[in-house]
Formats: C-alpha cells, structure tokens, sequence
C-alpha cells in the first residue's frame, strides 16, 4: 500500500450497492462533520433506501419507491447558517430532502406521443393495417422523432486546467467553461487497483483486496481527504490522505512500454506471398461467398 494514505475504515459485509452518481459527501448539521450520502438501488425492484452514514454507521434512511440514479447535496438558501439539502434522482422525479426528511417533489413532464405514432398504433389495434405496414411506419417514425433533437454536450479538460463544452454546429471555442486553479487530477478504477494520475504520470497506485465497484473522493468527518471506496460484493473502505504527503514524485514514468520500440523480426517478401495476395485482392467476393456457402452446408 501507498505511504500516502492511512486505512482508517472498512466494513466489507455492509451491503451497500450503489452507483459512482449516487454517493456524495455534504456537512448535513453544519456542525463541521461531513457525512457520507449514499443512494442504495438495493436488489434493482426492492430495498431501494436514500442512506446517510457517519464514518461507517447508518445514522439516517429514507426508503425510495424507485431506482435512484443521481444522489447531490446542495445548498438553496441564502440566510446564514444554512444546511445542505439533498437532491435525489429516483425513477422520473427529483426528490428534495431536508433534515432526512421529504420536502419537495418534482415531477419531470412527460414526452407527448407523436401524433403519427398514436395514429399507426390506433389502426393496427382497429385492424385497418397489419403488422408490416405498422413496422413499415415505425421505422421511418425513427428518422422523425429521435435523439437527434436532443443537446448533447461534450466535455474536454486541457493540460491548462480548463473544461470546454462543445456541442453540435460549434466550429471554434473562445474561452473554457471551468477553469481550475490547479492542474486536473483524475482517478479511474482498474480491477483491485485506484490509479492516480495527473495529465499521464502516474502519481500514486492503491492496491485493494477487493473487486472496486465506485470511488469518491473528498471530506469526511473531520478530515480533508478521504477516499472512500465501494466494492462489488457491497463492502466500504475508507482511506484518509495524510496530511503531510504531497504528489511530488511520479510513481512511474509514462511513456511506451520497451516492446514498442523493439524492432520485429519480419520475413521478407517472397514472390508466391505478393501473388497470393494480389489474388485475395481481386478474388475477394468470390472468395467470401465461398465461404458463406461452405458455412450454410455446415449450419
């Protein structure tokens, strides 16, 4: 293990299953003790539950009546002191909670059917079409009414520390939409590994004894840096940084391996070689039916 990070919890029977979107970290008591939120999607149909735990122990749960997709603690007042709230994606609606109880509930309009659509459904069920002509509608329905209409976005960080969105007609961008005060570090998950990198240097390498299903990164309880890490079979481990370590040194080198620069044995050119595959050239289709055919016999 890493000399940068101390293990301060784990508890790998606490079954927990969740999803990278559905933790979060927020002072719910303004009391200076950061709690850790989590979004349980239980079994995927039963024991969904909005969790809150101090360190490792459960302190607070709300059920959820659909599957949770997004978990955000934020704060919606502007009078001092203030407590966070929490937002919550379940199923088509985005829950408020405040003090872990209910308090807003929104519910996300619903897409109107396309009147084509309705129609081709309505005579198909009066059996004024069959179903061919109801697949034939459906499938140019797909060029009118699609994903195409929607907005999609596209984040890109730069070596400068800055996020640019570009998204569909945009040719040239004038100024990044975030920009950080530091280089960007990122963390990705990589069997029993958590890797850290900064741009391409590895800085720091945590090997875990167990399948890594989530990370979350940031303050817990009373400490600044806390790693918190979910694992497949449901368990939690906790990680604090220490606070006189810094990611001064790489960890390794980034670069191509040695076999990318090794220079392959390669046979030269005999002249049956260039006349076999100036035949595959031209012999292609007939060669690939060939071979269909030859399966067809098989099958």
């Amino acid at each position: 293990m890493s000399n940068k990070w101390v293990s301060a919890l784990h508890d790998y029977s606490a079954g927990i299953n969740s999803l990278p979107s559905c933790v979060g970290l927020s002072d719910l008591y303004g009391d200076g003790d950061y709690k850790l939120i989590i979004g349980d999607i239980g079994t995927g149909r039963y024991n969904m539950r909005l969790k809150v735990l101090k360190g490792l122990t459960l302190i607070g749960e709300s059920v959820l009546t659909d599957l949770p997709s997004a978990v955000v603690p934020f704060i919606n007042e502007l009078m001092q002191p203030t407590l966070p709230s929490i937002a919550i994606a379940s199923g088509p609606s985005i829950l408020i909670y405040k003090n872990l109880k209910p308090f807003y509930k929104f519910n996300i309009p619903t897409l109107d059917v396309d009147e084509s659509e309705n129609e081709a459904w309505s005579h198909a069920e009066a059996s004024q079409i069959d179903s061919t002509q109801l697949y034939a509608v459906l499938l140019k329905l797909k060029e009118k009414v699609s994903v195409y209409d929607v907005e999609y976005r596209i984040f890109v960080s730069s070596r400068e520390a800055e996020v640019f969105t570009i998204k569909r007609g945009i040719e040239h961008l004038d100024r990044p939409t975030i920009t950080l005060k530091s280089d960007i570090i990122g963390m990705i998950r990589i069997s029993k590994q958590i890797r850290i990198y900064q741009e391409l240097s590895l800085m720091d390498r945590l090997k875990i004894d167990s399948s890594i299903k989530w990370i979350r990164y940031g303050p817990m309880g009373r400490e600044e840096g806390a790693l918190i890490i979910g694992t497949k079979t449901g368990g939690l481990i906790v990680k604090l940084f220490r606070r006189t370590a810094k990611f001064d040194e790489k960890y390794e080198e980034s670069g191509p391996p040695a076999a990318q620069t090794r220079k392959l044995n390669v046979p030269r050119r005999t002249k049956i070689f260039v006349d076999q595959t100036i035949r595959e050239r031209e012999q292609a289709q007939t060669m690939h039916q060939c071979k269909m055919e030859f399966a067809m016999e098989l099958a």
